[in-house]
């Protein structure tokens, strides 16, 4: 795949990885100066990263971010679409320094990756115990008579069991 650079030469993967790396390190102003570069003709490739930089980076350490991000995108092709460049600079503007100036927290990143790693290692898996009640149907036997969780235990025995195929990317689809 050919590489894309911006109007002024640098790599465009180059310069998303330097904007993500400044929204955490909370330098503002550089992650401006970089997002620069990707105005107007990258804006909507910008966006979509920052949203996916909002969930991996900040996620619960400021919840509000997941809700502004998208918001202030909507804002911003809005004004886009009637060329008001100020005001477009001025939104991504209040994106990135809410971005950057946010507690940062990679506990939802850690988790998906932990639990896809586990999943394609081993995707079947008993259900628990206490996941088994009057309100799941596994319970019932056939006559339509509710099964305490030890007598449904000895009489059924309940797995997952998940197809999986491989994807071109190393992902795991369901």
């Amino acid at each position: 795949m050919p590489k894309i650079f911006t109007e002024h030469g640098y790599p465009l993967g180059d310069v998303i990885s330097t904007i993500q790396k400044e929204i955490r390190r909370g330098e503002e102003r550089s992650a401006m100066f970089w997002a620069y570069h990707l105005i107007p003709r990258y804006e909507m490739y910008l966006w979509r990263r920052l949203m996916v930089i909002a969930n991996e980076d900040i996620g619960l350490g400021n919840p509000q971010v997941l809700y502004v991000v998208p918001s202030l995108r909507d804002q911003f092709f809005e004004f886009r679409a009637e060329g008001k460049n100020g005001t477009c600079r001025l939104i991504l503007a209040n994106a990135l320094a809410l971005m950057c100036r946010s507690p940062k927290s990679r506990l939802a990143d850690h988790l998906q990756r932990a639990v896809s790693q586990e999943f394609m290692d081993q995707p079947e898996r008993e259900f628990p115990d206490y996941a088994l009640d009057k309100h799941t149907e596994r319970l019932q036997d056939r006559w339509g008579r509710w099964l305490g969780v030890e007598e449904a235990k000895s009489t059924i025995k309940i797995k997952v069991k998940v197809r999986r195929r491989q994807t071109g990317r190393g992902q795991v689809s369901v």
